[in-house]
């Protein structure tokens, strides 16, 4: 309980079930599509409860009475394993968190729900079905994750890229010089070498400062950055998918037992795309060549979306990587397409969202 006497958000400690009797999971926070919480019994591991397909499977059975489609489930918990999976190989254990996803029921009751509902599901009014809940337990894809002290270091450094485009300086004609210059050189320009100095980077990505001028300072932390900047280029190579940089502690930097330098990656995968999804990349390239052709105020609120994840994470691994002498890059822009260039991208992403009616 919280001072005042209500139960702090997302704590089950009012849900009636048998499971929080014996687990006494604890509200850890929320990251992303997560709710996060640990359990005493088990101190070395955290559960996280996707959030989405909670609320999904909750309406669904509300409104319908039926279950989702378990094969369509299976397919889901396959693809997320398998995920996990690419980006342990990629990285290495010590660098990616062990994690396993299952489709359980999770505890819940009316209060969870709504409060799921309201941070997940944000300006939108629940359902009469979902306010009148009644029930203790729903499903949910729950992943079990090897639990990373390091996020309770004070000394740790967050590699965060944030949304260039959505900044409030955005406007200003010295900051758009800087963002169609680094731009220019991280996605159009990706053969450049040297060209992208960190102040220009951090300008744009002000969270990423920190780190930026410790390499320039520190030669181990800085090779441990570029060791970062060269495995996710690969990755996403290899994947065809981006990292979630967007977040802050998605990516953190600390020194180890041994005081050396080391990161670890606890929340860097996007969630889960469409099954058959050929990734973010290929995405992107087809949503600049849609722009291309018909114009940046053709996208639509999802397109914009996934263009500015992914060219913030692009834009940030490529200028690391132009900066600490990594050769290869991430080509995001079509060899055929020759009219869009960096104000194009911004224009794109910071185009005020289009009400369902105006799509």
């Amino acid at each position: 309980m919280s001072e005042d006497g209500e139960t702090p958000k997302f704590d089950m400690a009012d849900v009636k079930h048998p499971r929080v009797e014996k687990y006494k999971p604890e509200f850890v926070g929320v990251g992303g599509q997560y709710v996060v919480y640990s359990l005493p019994d088990y101190p070395n591991h955290v559960v996280k409860v996707e959030a989405d397909m909670l609320l999904r499977t909750t309406e669904g059975r509300l409104k319908t009475g039926k279950a989702p489609n378990l094969e369509v489930v299976q397919q889901r918990l396959n693809e997320q394993n398998r995920r996990i999976g690419a980006l342990r190989e990629h990285f290495g254990p010590e660098h990616a968190l062990e994690q396993s996803s299952h489709y359980l029921k999770v505890p819940v009751n009316k209060r969870l729900i709504s409060e799921v509902y309201a941070r997940h599901r944000k300006g939108t009014t629940p359902p009469s079905e979902m306010l009148n809940f009644e029930g203790n337990e729903s499903w949910s894809i729950v992943s079990v994750q090897e639990k990373c002290p390091e996020l309770s270091d004070p000394n740790r450094m967050s590699v965060t890229s944030g949304y260039a485009e959505t900044r409030e300086e955005a406007n200003k004609p010295d900051f758009q010089d800087t963002y169609r210059q680094v731009t220019q050189e991280t996605i159009f320009d990706t053969k450049s070498k040297g060209t992208v100095i960190p102040e220009d980077l951090a300008r744009l990505h002000p969270r990423l400062e920190k780190p930026l001028f410790a390499a320039k300072d520190d030669p181990e932390f800085r090779d441990c950055l570029k060791d970062f900047a060269k495995k996710s280029i690969q990755y996403t190579l290899d994947t065809g998918e981006a990292l979630d940089l967007a977040g802050q502690d998605n990516v953190i930097f600390f020194k180890n037992s041994e005081g050396k330098w080391s990161y670890k990656l606890p929340d860097a995968l996007y969630p889960s795309p469409p099954l058959n999804s050929e990734g973010k990349v290929k995405e992107v390239q087809d949503i600049i060549a849609h722009a291309s052709t018909d114009g940046v105020n053709a996208l639509n609120n999802g397109e914009r979306n996934v263009l500015m994840n992914t060219v913030n994470y692009v834009r940030v691994v490529n200028g690391l990587a132009n900066w600490l002498g990594v050769e290869e890059r991430i080509n995001l822009v079509p060899k055929e397409v020759t009219n869009i260039e960096p104000q194009s991208i911004m224009d794109a992403i910071s185009q005020p969202k289009a009400t369902k009616k105006d799509e």
